[in-house]
């Protein structure tokens, strides 16, 4: 049975993009590229994720930083750390929980 659910969590079929978010995200998409930014999601899933949102058309993500691959879950500081590695974008404010400041 933990390999079935495994199996059917890995499925884009069982995943719904709201309205609201896809409008969202094509905002963000139209802006994104005019101030330089990168823009990411971040998450406690695991690996499968990776593949999910790209299966659901969420191409205005630059990235995905999820727990299993940062080796560290929201609130920590690592997965937040992962993040900004994977952005490719410089901090340039500083992180409290981090202490990063470039």
């Amino acid at each position: 049975m933990a390999n079935e659910l495994y199996s059917d969590y890995s499925n884009s079929q069982l995943y719904e993009v709201y309205p609201d978010a896809e409008r969202f995200l094509k905002l963000v998409d139209k802006v994104k590229e005019s101030r330089g930014i990168a823009v990411g999601a971040l998450t406690n899933f695991d690996r499968r994720v990776v593949p999910l949102v790209r299966l659901l058309g969420l191409t205005a993500l630059d990235f995905v930083a999820c727990s299993e691959v940062a080796g560290s879950s929201k609130p920590e500081p690592g997965i937040f750390i992962k993040a900004m590695q994977d952005s490719k974008q410089v901090c340039t404010y500083a992180c409290p929980r981090v202490n990063v400041i470039s």
